[in-house]
């Protein structure tokens, strides 16, 4: 769950076999996840809060994890309060 107004953004873990997490809202890539050297299999999407609050209270927010092809690895959704 992602609450709006966080200054936490949206974090979290990955696998190895993940290259890269970005967020989907409503269908579009809206943001990729910085990815720390020092902290293998983290993600971090500090600045998600303009691109959810645009697309409105109904919006369909996703975490997309790729593969080094850029193929689809993982999709799941996230609830915004």
């Amino acid at each position: 769950m992602y609450v709006l107004g966080t200054t936490g953004g949206i974090k979290g873990n990955h696998g190895e076999d993940v290259f890269r997490v970005r967020l989907f809202v409503n269908g579009v890539v809206k943001a990729q996840a910085q990815q720390p050297d020092d902290q293998p299999g983290m993600f971090l999407i500090p600045n998600a809060d303009p691109y959810i609050r645009v697309a409105g209270k109904e919006a369909k927010v996703e975490l997309v994890a790729v593969d080094k092809t850029y193929r689809e690895v993982n999709r799941i959704p996230v609830t915004v309060k």
